[in-house]
Order: structure tokens, then sequence, then C-alpha cells
């Protein structure tokens, strides 16, 4: 497993919660595929971290009656949202029932108490795809960065990797970075260190592959010639013992155990 070392853009990330509002007679879409899409989308920004799914849910009942009651009235939306630690309310709401499906979004900022961005209406994506795009178009107009997402396969598998200008790391090695110059620096005992410069895209997505070399020091140390030396005087002694013995009269292992004239 790769290990890591990187800093982090923000010291700590605003809180989004996720209040889904959905009504179908499908079975296509429901409020917890809802709350995965934004939560996924979230992954590819800086500073921003979605309420989990589980932790919205223990919200009062009656301030989620309340947000219902305030239907898209942003004003509305963000009074009840007070009840709220979180920085950003995003409401998603979903209506499979009507032709075409109608989607809409609304973020909200609780601290300034203020609409952010409103998108609303049919199209032709599929639901959750529309959901996809209209809540990446509000974290736009929220000033949230578009993070790229770099792989890195290192040969040493447990080579280090220090990747710079890094948001996170996921469990499986992946790095979320922000857009421009990121440089890599992979190192492993016994090789010699790489490093790699990359320009990183927003929302862009780059795989990387680096082959450390074997340090060419351990090559040229005089401590390995010396070792290497014993070893070849070593066998040449040996055959220089063996070549003076004669087959046909002597049958000896060792000096001590030749007849005279071996």
């Amino acid at each position: 497993m790769n290990t890591a070392v990187f800093t982090l853009l923000v010291a700590s990330a605003s809180e989004l919660a996720v209040f889904p509002v959905v009504k179908t007679e499908a079975g296509d879409i429901s409020a917890d595929a809802v709350h995965a899409h934004v939560e996924a989308i979230a992954t590819r920004r800086a500073g921003i971290e979605v309420v989990s799914r589980s932790q919205f849910l223990t919200t009062p009942r009656e301030t989620i009656r309340a947000l219902g009651d305030c239907a898209i009235e942003a004003a509305c939306l963000a009074r009840v949202a007070r009840a709220f630690t979180a920085r950003y309310l995003v409401v998603v709401i979903a209506n499979t029932t009507v032709d075409p499906p109608l989607v809409g979004t609304l973020l909200i900022d609780v601290d300034e108490q203020k609409l952010v961005h409103r998108s609303l209406g049919d199209g032709e994506l599929p639901p959750l795809r529309r959901v996809d795009k209209q809540v990446d178009d509000a974290l736009d107009a929220a000033g949230f960065e578009r993070l790229a997402r770099l792989t890195v396969r290192a040969e040493p598998e447990d080579a280090d990797i220090q990747v710079t200008t890094a948001a996170r790391r996921d469990a499986d090695g992946t790095f979320w970075v922000a857009p421009g110059d990121v440089t890599l620096d992979v190192r492993r005992e016994g090789f010699e260190p790489e490093q790699r410069t990359l320009v990183a895209a927003p929302g862009g997505d780059q795989s990387v592959e680096i082959q450390l070399s074997r340090d060419a020091s351990v090559l040229t140390s005089p401590w390995l010639w010396i070792g290497v030396g014993v070893a070849v005087a070593a066998g040449v002694g040996a055959a220089v013992f063996v070549s003076r013995q004669d087959p046909a009269e002597c049958a000896c292992v060792g000096p001590a155990d030749c007849p005279p004239g071996c």
C-alpha cells in the first residue's frame, strides 16, 4: 500500500446539508439516491463536506416539516435552516409523476440567510443526471473549486508518495488535488527518488505510473566491492588448491589431510 504525505488546502470544510423532496410512482429515484449523488458531486470540491443522511434524519421532525412547508421560498428556507449547524443547505426537488419529470435545486447560505443559486425546470437528461448538473452549477456559484483526481501507481508498491496541493487522499490511494501545477515526489530506501510535475485541470482525471530505479550509489559503495573481493578471492584460492591436486595420487579435502607430494 502506498503511503503519502500531503498538505491540506483548507483548515476546515464547510458543511452542506441535503434536503431531498422526492415524489415518484415508478421508484426510479429516491431521497437516499439524491443524497448519494450530491455527496459524490461534493467529493470533487475543495472545502466542503456533506452532512451524512443519518445525521440529517436526526433533525427534529418539526424542523423537517417546516422545511417542507417552505416549498421553494428561499427566505423561508434560510430562516428554518438556522436549526442546522451546516453552513449551506441544498434543497433538491424531484417529481417524476409529471411528464417530463421535474427536477429543481436551490442552494441556501445559512449564515448569510440568502439564496446562492436556483435551478428549476425539466430537461432531456434523466432525473439523477439533472441533479448532478444542477448541484455542480450550484457549487460553482458558491465558489467551491473543482478538484482534479490523480491516481498514482508506484513500483515498488510500498514507495512513499508525496503530493503537493492535495486536498485529501481516499482509502484507495486516489489524490484529489487543486488545479494547477502538482509536484509528485516518490521515494523508497535503496532506490533513486523521482520527482514529476503535472498540470491538473479543474475536474480532470489523470493516472501516473512511476517505476523507481535502484540507487546507483549502492553499486559504487566500497563496502560492497570489499565484500565482493573477499568472495572472489576465496573462490580463486579454492580453485588454485584444487588445481594443484593430482587426481591419480591425491585424495584429500584439505591441506592437513593431503599425503606428501600432493
